[in-house]
C-alpha cells in the first residue's frame, strides 16, 4: 500500500512540476509549487555530466522564474528597461550553483578570459571588504555591467532576475541617495524566496552549503580554478575566504529550526513522500 501510495503521490506531482516548468511557479507559490522546483533541480543535479550540472540546473530555474515574472499581476507598469541601471551599484550575493552557473558562462563567451579575470581582479580590490551603504556611497558600479546594460544577463543571479521598480524616477533618486523607498510590484519577495528556498532545500538534503557569497569574488574564485565546482559538489569549501551574506544571521534558533523542517518536507513531497512536520497542512491532501 505505502508504494502504491507514493506512485500517486509522484504521479500527482509530475503534473504539478509539468505545469511549472511551462508557466513557472504562481505569484504566490504555493509549497506544492517549491515542492515541484527541488524536485526539478534536483533532477538536473543529479543527471547527465558532472561538469556543467550548475548551469543546466540554473538555466531551468531562471527561465521558469523569468515566467512567473512574467505572468505576475503589475508587470505591465514596470520602470525597468535596458539601459537602466541604477540599482546596479548595490551589494549582490548568490549561492554557489549560480556563482559555478555564471564562471561557466563567462568561460563559453568571453573570447579572453584573461582578461576578464583581470578586470575582475581590479573590480574585486576595489569592493571587498565594502558593507551595502559603502559600496553604494564609493558609486561602485557592478563589475559586470557592459555599456549600460548586464553583461551577465541570461545567468543574472535571483536577486536581480527577481527585482523590479515602478518607478524610475524613485531610482534616480534612490541612485544619488536621497531615498530607499522604491516601490515594487507586490509579488516579487514571496516568487523569489520561493526559488531561492526551493535552491536551498536541495542544497541542505545534498549536506551542501546553502550560503550566499558576494557576487563578484565568488565569481573570480570560480573562475581561477576549472575544478572547483567538481570539488564544491565533492564537500570542499572552495568559498572559504568569500564574503558571506550575513542577512540570515538575525534569525533565531527557532526560525532555523522552521526553516529546515520547511526544506525537509518540500523535499519529501518532491520525492513522493509524505509531507510531516509543522507544514504538513499547508499541503494539498495527495501529498500526506
Amino acid at each position: 500500500m505505502a508504494r502504491q501510495d507514493k506512485r500517486q503521490r509522484l504521479k500527482e506531482l509530475r503534473r504539478v512540476m509539468k505545469l511549472v516548468e511551462r508557466q513557472g511557479a504562481s505569484h504566490q507559490p504555493t509549497p506544492v509549487e517549491m515542492a515541484a522546483l527541488v524536485a526539478l533541480v534536483d533532477t538536473r543535479l543529479s543527471t547527465g555530466r558532472a561538469a556543467g550540472r550548475s548551469g543546466r540546473a540554473m538555466a531551468l530555474l531562471g527561465r521558469m522564474q523569468d515566467k512567473s515574472n512574467d505572468n505576475a499581476p503589475g508587470m505591465d507598469k514596470i520602470a525597468c528597461k535596458a539601459g537602466c541601471y541604477y540599482c546596479c551599484d548595490v551589494y549582490v550575493s548568490a549561492q554557489a550553483p549560480r556563482i559555478f552557473a555564471i564562471a561557466d558562462w563567462l568561460r563559453e563567451t568571453k573570447p579572453d578570459l584573461g582578461a576578464e579575470i583581470a578586470r575582475l581582479e581590479t573590480a574585486d580590490a576595489a569592493i571587498r571588504g565594502k558593507d551595502v551603504d559603502a559600496r553604494a556611497s564609493a558609486g561602485l558600479a557592478c563589475p559586470f555591467l557592459d555599456k549600460g546594460k548586464c553583461g551577465i544577463y541570461p545567468v543574472r543571479p535571483a536577486s536581480c532576475r527577481g527585482f523590479f521598480s515602478l518607478s524610475a524616477e524613485a531610482c534616480i533618486a534612490g541612485a544619488r541617495g536621497d531615498t530607499e523607498e522604491i516601490p515594487t510590484p507586490a509579488h516579487i519577495h514571496p516568487l523569489r524566496g520561493a526559488y531561492e528556498q526551493a535552491l536551498s532545500a536541495v542544497l541542505y538534503h545534498w549536506r551542501l552549503p546553502s550560503e550566499h557569497y558576494e557576487l563578484t569574488h565568488g565569481v573570480l574564485t570560480a573562475l581561477k580554478d576549472e575544478n572547483a565546482e567538481a570539488r564544491w559538489y565533492d564537500g570542499e569549501d572552495v568559498f572559504a575566504n568569500v564574503g558571506i551574506d550575513r542577512a540570515d544571521d538575525a534569525m533565531n534558533p527557532e526560525m532555523k529550526q522552521l526553516e529546515s523542517e520547511f526544506w525537509h518536507a518540500l523535499w519529501a513531497v518532491a520525492h513522493g513522500e509524505p509531507a510531516d512536520g509543522p507544514f504538513a497542512d499547508r499541503f494539498p491532501d495527495w501529498c500526506l
